[in-house]
This record gives structure tokens, C-alpha cells and sequence, in this order.
């Protein structure tokens, strides 16, 4: 193992991980939210991070990297064995869940593995994940629709915070807050609005190693037709920004949620992968 220094990223640094962590667990920190983050260096060069969150008797880590060329050399290592101090302090387990969107993500189960977690059965939260060249909706299979479809841009910013209000007030467990958040692709996204109201939409985010996210799907009629035409602009507008061999990812955060994914987007594949580590002997 080389000579790593591990250190405590705070709200202050934060910036110096931009790139290394997911944009949930940088947005977290900015924010001063209950996150912690680690970073490891070599030379006083920050070469990876990870970083998680306490959920009951578990420390989700929701982001962990390596730079490509310090991989297999210790850093990683290095990295999850300060982690697991804290973590034996606090009497927590370690859990990562992960959907593998990349053949790189795909090298993250074998080194869990080999600090002795274990893959862990978990139903819920479930990503569905397609290439964009095999998602297709088609719009005239879809039918007439008495709401007026138009982009986040388009709506604007008062209409958007009145939905964000009135949706959390009704079900703050639901992925429908920040419509405004500057993560959200306002282009991209759409929302169906009849007399002034907020009915459905669909809010797409850019993500890391060629993958958009679709990070909120909803509706508020059992009538999927709003949304399905969205989704046809939504796949109109990728198209012509990405690559066919872009990733699709969508998040279900349990059973009416999957139900409601599976029939707007038959096409998404269900892939979600957790490891949970329940003892911490020293590595």
C-alpha cells in the first residue's frame, strides 16, 4: 500500500471533489446537509473521495471514487479503511447500492468484495437503466392530450415553485422537489400545465460518465398520457444533444413508483446493486 493521506472534506472544500462525487452528495455538502465526506491524496494530490450519509443502523455511502490511474494501488483501500474507523466508532454498518451504468462501475463490485462486503438482496430504491439508441416512445401511438405540454423554460420559474410547494405539502416522500435546482435541464425537462396548475412532468439531469438521469416522473391523473408525450419530447431532445450509447436512468423509491415506471417506460430494464459490510475487521 503507498503513503496515502485520508482527509475530512468539509462544506469549505467541497469544490475540490467536483468531478470525484456524485452531484447529490456535492449539492449535501454545499448545503451544509448531514454528510460525510472523505478524500484521499497522494503528494498532496487529491486522487479520490467518497461519501455517505447515516440511515438507521447503516452509513449508506452514496459516492465513492478512484481516479482510474491509482486504482489497484491501495488508494481505495486506504480510503475505506479510515471509514470503517469511523464507522466501528459510531456502531454503524456499511452499505453501498449502486446501479453498475458503466463497465468502470462494473470494477466496484469485485473490490467490495474483497474488503468483505457481501451482495445484499434490496427491492427498493430500483434504477431502471436503457441506452437511448433502444428507449423509444412513439407519440402518435399516444393520443390527444387537454393539457398544454411545455419545458421547465417555458413555464418559468413562478410556476415551477408554486408545483415544488404544492406537491411536497401533499407527499413529501415523492422525488418531486427542486424543479428549480440548477442540476434540472430546463430545456429537457417538461411539465403538462392545465389552467395554470402543474399536472405531470418529467425533470431530466445531465449525469456523470455518460448517463441523463430522469430523476422525477409524476402525475397527478391516472392518465399516462401527458407523460408519455413529454417523454417523447424528452427523447427528442437527447437525441440531438447525445450519443445513441447514452445511459437512461430512472429511480423508483418503491412498489406504486416501479409500477408507474414500468408502465410509462416498458422499455427500462431494472438493475439495482447493494453490498453491506456488517463487521469491521481491520484491513
Amino acid at each position: 500500500m503507498g503513503e496515502f493521506q485520508i482527509l475530512r472534506i468539509e462544506k469549505e472544500r467541497a469544490e475540490e471533489l467536483s468531478g470525484m462525487l456524485a452531484k447529490e452528495a456535492l449539492s449535501a455538502l454545499e448545503k451544509d446537509l448531514p454528510v460525510t465526506a472523505l478524500a484521499v491524496a497522494e503528494e498532496n494530490r487529491v486522487i479520490g473521495a467518497l461519501a455517505g450519509a447515516a440511515d438507521g443502523d447503516f452509513f449508506d455511502v452514496i459516492s465513492v471514487y478512484v481516479d482510474s490511474e491509482h486504482r489497484r494501488k491501495g488508494a481505495g483501500t486506504a480510503l475505506m479503511s479510515k471509514l470503517f474507523e469511523f464507522l466501528d466508532e459510531m456502531n454503524l454498518m456499511a452499505r453501498v447500492e449502486y446501479a453498475p451504468v458503466s463497465d468502470e462501475a462494473d470494477t466496484l463490485a469485485p473490490f467490495l468484495l474483497s474488503l468483505g462486503f457481501d451482495e445484499d438482496e434490496v427491492i427498493y430504491p430500483t434504477y431502471f437503466i436503457e441506452p437511448l439508441k433502444d428507449f423509444d416512445i412513439d407519440p402518435d401511438s399516444v393520443g390527444g392530450s387537454g393539457s398544454k405540454i411545455i419545458s421547465f423554460s417555458e413555464a418559468g420559474e413562478k410556476v415551477l415553485a408554486k408545483a415544488d410547494e404544492e406537491l411536497l405539502l401533499k407527499n413529501a416522500t415523492l422525488p418531486i422537489g427542486g424543479l428549480l435546482a440548477d442540476t434540472v435541464d430546463k430545456k429537457m425537462s417538461f411539465c403538462a400545465v392545465d389552467k395554470g396548475k402543474v399536472k405531470a412532468f418529467v425533470a431530466v439531469e445531465p449525469g456523470m460518465d455518460n448517463l441523463v438521469e430522469m430523476s422525477s416522473i409524476w402525475s397527478e391523473d391516472d392518465d399516462l398520457r401527458d407523460i408519455r408525450i413529454m417523454l417523447s419530447y424528452v427523447l427528442e431532445e437527447l437525441k440531438e444533444k447525445y450519443s445513441p450509447e447514452t445511459k437512461i436512468m430512472t429511480l423508483a423509491l418503491g412498489p406504486e413508483a416501479e409500477d408507474f415506471i414500468k408502465l410509462i417506460c416498458s422499455r427500462l430494464k431494472p438493475v439495482s446493486v447493494s453490498y453491506v459490510k456488517h463487521y469491521y475487521e481491520k484491513i
